[in-house]
């Protein structure tokens, strides 16, 4: 199987989400916990939509959404 090489555009926009995704994960603990579970469900819709046609972008998106996943049990944890 012929594997294509990552979309630029693609890829940046992969980039750009990771950074939100860290930004989140450093400010989490000074937002609310509803604020902070609307972000976490925007950045998995965002990250959703991202093309992927290579296997390290998969793995890439993959990963990001795991920590959102993380994030989001801590929240709701944190919550109840």
């Amino acid at each position: 199987m012929l594997e294509m090489s990552p979309s630029p555009d693609a890829a940046q926009m992969l980039h750009n989400l990771k950074l939100e995704l860290e930004s989140l994960e450093a400010e989490v603990v000074n937002m609310s916990p509803i604020v902070a579970l609307d972000r976490v469900t925007e950045l998995m819709v965002k990250f959703d939509s991202v093309p992927v046609a290579s296997t390290q972008l998969r793995a890439s998106r993959k990963n990001a959404i795991s920590r959102l996943h993380v994030l989001d049990a801590g929240l709701r944890d944190g919550a109840n």
